[in-house]
C-alpha cells in the first residue's frame, strides 16, 4: 500500500511540475521554422488559441513569435496588447535575446501605429542588449528601424548613420541581400 501511495504521488508531481502544456512542442517548432517559412510558422501559431496556454512563458512566447511571423509575413500588426504581453514577461527574464526581439517587435508595432518618437525609445532599450546578444543581423533589423524613423523626421544625419550601421552589421553576418537593400536606403539618405 505504502509504495502504491508513494507511485501515485510521484505521478501526481510530475504532473504538477510539468509547466508547459501540449503546444510547447508546437511553439517550439514555429521557432524553428520562422526565420525561413515565416507564413507557415504564422499557421501554427494562429492554430493555438492563447487562453489554451499553461504559463505565462508559453502566452509570452506565442506573442512573441506571433509578432514575429506576422511581421516577417508583410502583416502590419498595429496591436500592442499582445507584443505587450511578451515585452513585459521578458523584462524580468535572463534571456537577453527574447528581452531584444520582444523589445524589437514591440517598437515596430509602434512604427506600425505611426508612434515613432515611442517606437524609438524602445529601439534605445533594444540597442542596449546589443552587446549581450551579439548577433549582426538582429543589430542590423535594429539600425534599419532607427533609420527609417529618422528619415519620417527628416534628420537624414542620423538616418544615414542609422543605415550605415546597418550595412556594416549585415555585411559581417555576410547577408548581401540585406546589405544591398542598406547601400540602396544610404543612397536615398544621401
Amino acid at each position: 500500500m505504502k509504495r502504491v501511495t508513494l507511485y501515485i504521488f510521484a505521478i501526481l508531481c510530475a504532473v504538477a511540475c510539468s509547466r508547459h502544456s501540449e503546444h510547447w512542442a508546437a511553439l517550439n517548432r514555429a521557432e524553428e521554422i520562422i526565420a525561413e517559412r515565416p507564413d507557415s510558422a504564422l499557421n501554427i501559431l494562429q492554430a493555438i488559441e492563447h487562453e489554451e496556454l499553461s504559463g505565462r512563458e508559453e502566452r509570452a512566447k506565442h506573442a512573441l513569435l506571433l509578432s514575429m511571423a506576422s511581421d516577417k509575413g508583410y502583416i502590419d500588426e498595429r496591436g500592442i496588447s499582445l507584443i505587450g504581453e511578451a515585452k513585459e514577461y521578458y523584462a524580468d527574464s535572463d534571456c537577453a535575446r527574447y528581452e531584444f526581439l520582444s523589445l524589437y517587435y514591440y517598437g515596430r508595432v509602434l512604427y506600425n501605429r505611426g508612434e515613432y518618437t515611442d517606437a524609438i525609445v524602445v529601439y534605445t532599450q533594444a540597442e542596449s542588449l546589443l552587446k549581450e546578444i551579439n548577433d549582426d543581423y538582429l543589430a542590423g533589423l535594429l539600425y534599419t528601424q532607427f533609420g527609417e524613423i529618422y528619415r519620417i523626421f527628416y534628420d537624414y544625419n542620423k538616418s544615414l548613420e542609422s543605415f550605415e550601421l546597418a550595412c556594416n552589421h549585415y555585411s559581417s553576418a555576410g547577408l548581401e541581400y540585406h546589405k544591398a537593400h542598406a547601400l540602396h536606403d544610404i543612397g536615398v539618405a544621401y
